[in-house]
């Protein structure tokens, strides 16, 4: 088994062995066939042979006992029998007398009688039969031939037999030699095998010479691909001269190695070109290994990974999903533990998320103050390994330029949406990776460049949004808004089982305010009555401007009865607010207000809105300035 594992591998290792094992299976084939071709034919021929010679024998011997017959020495038969048995080729004859002689004539000799069962069955059926005997150094054949009456030709049988036309007379039993004849059979095939053998040799040699130079193409090639998946390029082109310029060589062969080393001067020129254009789109380079191909390969999965990213971003619905989108991107892709992201808001920095502590990479004091951050105030990056502490608001200082191995480093960048500096990315980093930071920067500001188009439509989005469901005079949202928004938040209160309170609020006398200061004063009393509600409710609470002078305060997860109190701390807050008006005149105002509550009074958000602004007109009807609860006997009809 093991041999023929060696054999096999020796044969699958080169196109020479393969062809030349192909060859012999061939010749092989070939032989056998011949082969057994020659024997099967050498073997019939001889058997033809002895048939013939058998009944020409046959022939002889009839002849021979008619004459003995008329000459009247038929006694002398047996010695006759001996001298033809010396005839070449001839070992023995054994003549046979039919039943019908013996009637006529009487028994013959002891030796004419049948000696087995094959001379008996000739007899009776007057069919001839043969045999074959073979031994390694002999071949026999055994021939047994009727003897019938015949009344044609030039001896009549019937003339001197008393027996029908067509009766068997008798048999002869002739065996002849024919081991000659295998012997010639023998010397033709080995011949015949002496000149495959040559002949297999002479092509594999042929065919040896033939294709060496092609193996070594194909060596070459071989030698080549491998360069090639290297990204060698030059060095995997075919130089040798022997392949080029060999005789042998110049045809087909010759061929595919010019069109090889043509087609690597066009798949290197068409991979930097690739290279290039992907390193125009996303605007950095990816780590040059030296190898073209996995470079190539690398920077338009890069351009993949980016375009991907882009067109989910551009499919989340806010800015914090593309926050969330980026922070998975430095965790996961960038394989960043330490990061933070900031957003500015007005003089303050808000944290959106950080990695890697749960505190903050800088001090609290840049939540207060955005100013103390230094990459929003220069606008620009900024990197501690330029110089130490070269931004204040980090959380740790050094006062040694000589860092250690685990000292931390950061890396801020600037984000700009619209022309301003809209977020600040901080890498937080030990001292020892500073070289895996700098690489993964272009990485980070490539997702950064392709982010930055998506946030900006997201925020004018949110602007647009906010301005569409809030109040610009007061701040407040306004009646659209919670025709939005009430659902989602009526099913949270009912899921947690919590009372959601509803105030609507009218200021006392409003129009009195326009009609002798004016509509400006009209609008200072607005924004001063919904200062004072702000003032007095919590940051979960939602105030709304319901339109004109009325308002209405969505009070979020209170305790039952609760409303009424909130209510009135509001009525008082507006109650003692001066409002100074620009003809520097002071004006105080009352507001009334209307209270319901859910699912106390009701379930149902418009119903207990109703409910409230029927408690506002009782409050209203009995002398305003005061906060009324709604009560079941104040509103009767189903309609509302």
């Amino acid at each position: 088994m093991y041999m023929f594992y060696k054999i096999k591998k020796f044969i699958a290792t080169s196109i020479t062995h393969k062809l030349i094992f192909r060859l012999l299976l061939l010749i092989i084939s070939i032989v056998i066939i011949t082969e057994g071709i020659f024997a099967i034919s050498f073997r019939e021929q001889g058997i033809r042979y002895a048939l013939s010679k058998a009944n020409t024998v046959a022939g002889i011997v009839r002849d021979g006992l008619t004459s003995l017959m008329v000459m009247g020495v038929i006694k002398d038969r047996e010695s006759y029998i001996k001298r033809l048995e010396r005839v070449k080729g001839v070992t023995n004859i054994h003549i046979v007398r039919g039943e019908a002689v013996d009637k006529q004539f009487g028994p013959g000799l002891p030796t004419e009688q049948p000696i087995d069962n094959l001379e008996k069955l000739v007899l009776l059926t007057g069919k001839p039969i043969y045999k074959i005997y073979e031994t390694p150094s002999k071949v026999l054949v055994r021939d047994i031939i009727p003897y019938k009456a015949s009344n044609k030709g030039i001896v009549n049988c019937l003339q001197c037999h008393e027996v029908q036309n067509g009766q068997v007379l008798g048999a002869i039993d002739i065996t002849l030699d024919v081991t000659d004849i295998r012997y010639k059979a023998f010397l033709v095939m080995l011949t015949t095998l002496l000149i495959f053998v040559g002949l297999f040799g002479a092509l594999s040699y042929s065919i040896f010479r033939f294709s060496k130079p092609y193996i070594d193409m194909f060596n070459k090639l071989i030698k080549s691909f491998g360069l090639l998946q290297e990204g060698r390029f030059e060095e995997a082109k075919i130089r040798d001269s022997s392949v080029l310029e060999n005789n042998e060589m110049i045809d087909e062969a010759g061929k595919v190695v010019i069109s090889f080393n043509k087609m690597i001067d066009i798949l290197h020129n068409a991979l930097n070109s690739i290279h290039q254009k992907a390193f125009t789109l996303i605007g950095y380079d990816v780590m040059d290994s030296g190898n073209t191909i996995k470079d190539t390969d690398k920077i338009v999965t890069e351009l993949e990974n980016i375009y991907k990213f882009k067109k989910t971003i551009e499919k989340d619905g806010s800015k914090e999903d593309i926050y969330e989108r980026l922070r998975l991107i430095l965790e996961h892709y960038m394989s960043l533990d330490k990061f933070s992201l900031y957003e500015i808001n007005y003089d303050k920095m808000k944290l959106i998320f950080v990695n890697g502590t749960d505190k903050l990479w800088c001090k609290d004091d840049i939540l207060k103050d955005n100013s103390c951050c230094r990459a929003y105030r220069t606008g620009a990056d900024v990197d501690s390994d330029e110089f130490p502490n070269v931004c204040k608001c980090f959380i740790k200082e050094y006062n040694e330029f000589q860092k250690q191995e685990d000292s931390l480093e950061y890396y801020c960048i600037p984000i700009y949406l619209n022309g301003h500096v809209h977020n600040v990315l901080q890498i937080v980093y030990e001292h020892y990776m500073k070289d895996f930071v700098n690489m993964m920067i272009p990485y980070i500001k490539g997702y950064l460049d392709e982010a930055i188009p998506v946030m900006e439509s997201k925020l004018l989005m949110e602007k647009l949004k906010e301005q569409s469901i809030k109040d610009q005079l007061t701040g407040f949202y306004n009646r659209r808004y919670i025709e939005e928004a009430i659902d989602p938040i009526l099913n949270n209160a009912k899921r947690k089982g919590e009372t959601i309170g509803i105030l609507i609020l009218d200021i006392d006398h409003f129009k009195e305010v326009n009609d002798t200061y004016g509509h400006d004063a009209g609008d200072l009393v607005l924004k001063s009555v919904a200062q004072a509600i702000k003032e007095s409710i919590r940051e979960s609470d939602i105030p709304i401007r319901f339109g004109g002078e009325e308002f209405l305060v969505l009070l979020t997860n209170i305790k039952p009865g609760e409303s009424e109190n909130i209510a009135e701390k509001i009525r008082k807050n507006v109650e003692n607010k001066v409002i100074s008006l620009p003809n520097k005149t002071t004006l105080k105002k009352t507001i009334s207000i209307g209270v319901s509550e859910i699912p106390t009074d009701t379930d149902r958000f418009w119903q207990a809105v109703k409910f409230a602004d029927v408690a506002l007109y009782k409050a209203k009807e009995s002398g305003r300035n005061k906060v009324v609860r709604y009560q079941k006997d104040m509103w009767q009809e189903d309609e509302y």
